[in-house]
């Protein structure tokens, strides 16, 4: 957590807010399964990557036409935002915090579950967020289901551990 303060503290919520944003929009684009057809890892991640450059520059556009600031420094900022992007994504990964959310998705999913007539839970209902979490889960549930049986290869050797 002392990490994500000293980044914000150094760069500023304006960058770290939009780097959030840029990481959801990918994320939620995976969720939809928008790159499931693409076989290569390696593509995938050069075209998680360009997606990262144009939503940089897209949402720093957005940033700068909102709170009407001069786009005489939209360049700067925006390579600026990609590489905080990047480093925000680098921290998620190395902090765990995609572990957190799979442990809040299951409360929220397990709450749904066992107070089925609060309004909370009609609400998500109507609106289809039950459903939702519980594919959620179902899919975080195969991911570590199939990581498990995929062997590892590590410095081209095969590990069946």
């Amino acid at each position: 957590m002392e990490e994500v303060l000293n980044f914000i503290a150094e760069w500023g919520l304006p960058h770290f807010l939009i780097g959030l944003i840029i990481i959801n929009i990918i994320g939620i684009l995976k969720l939809c399964k928008v790159f499931s057809k693409i076989q290569s890892k390696e593509i995938k991640k050069t075209i998680y990557f360009a997606l990262d450059v144009i939503l940089a520059f897209a949402v720093t556009a957005g940033y700068y036409a909102i709170f009407g600031i001069e786009f005489t420094t939209y360049i700067k900022y925006s390579f600026e935002q990609l590489t905080l992007t990047t480093a925000i994504y680098a921290l998620y990964e190395g902090v765990h915090l995609r572990d957190v959310w799979k442990i809040v998705l299951n409360w929220v999913g397990s709450w749904f579950k066992y107070n089925p007539d609060s309004a909370i839970t009609k609400l998500a209902k109507k609106i289809g967020a039950d459903e939702a979490i519980v594919k959620l889960q179902e899919e975080k549930q195969k991911e570590a289901e199939e990581a498990v049986k995929k062997p590892k290869v590590e410095n081209g050797v095969v590990n069946a551990n």
